[in-house]
């Protein structure tokens, strides 16, 4: 079995896009700061946002922007290269996804 040097390796990672567990990350994406939300809790809820809206009939493949809402609870979104906008909320206990 041939070995990476460390260097090659840590190149590989660094060059990697980053992806929440199914949907790619742009790599200039602007995302809600880490001291507002943990980043599991931000993929996590990535990954929720992304299927809400694909089931919707909606596309994103890529997501440009995720950001938590800050008057109301859930999150704004942007996919494929800032192509489209949704918002996502909690809606007396049911999450709906919206067109924006």
């Amino acid at each position: 079995m041939m070995r990476l040097p460390a260097l090659l390796l840590a190149a590989i990672l660094l060059t990697t896009p980053a992806f929440a567990q199914n949907v790619p990350i742009e790599p200039d994406a602007y995302l809600s700061p880490p001291d507002t939300v943990p980043r599991s809790q931000l993929l996590a809820a990535m990954d929720a946002s992304v299927a809400l809206i694909r089931a919707s009939g909606w596309r994103c493949d890529t997501i440009s922007g995720f950001r938590v809402l800050l008057w109301e609870t859930g999150y704004n979104i942007h996919c494929n290269q800032f192509r489209y906008h949704y918002e996502v909320k909690d809606r007396g206990g049911r999450w709906v996804a919206e067109l924006k």
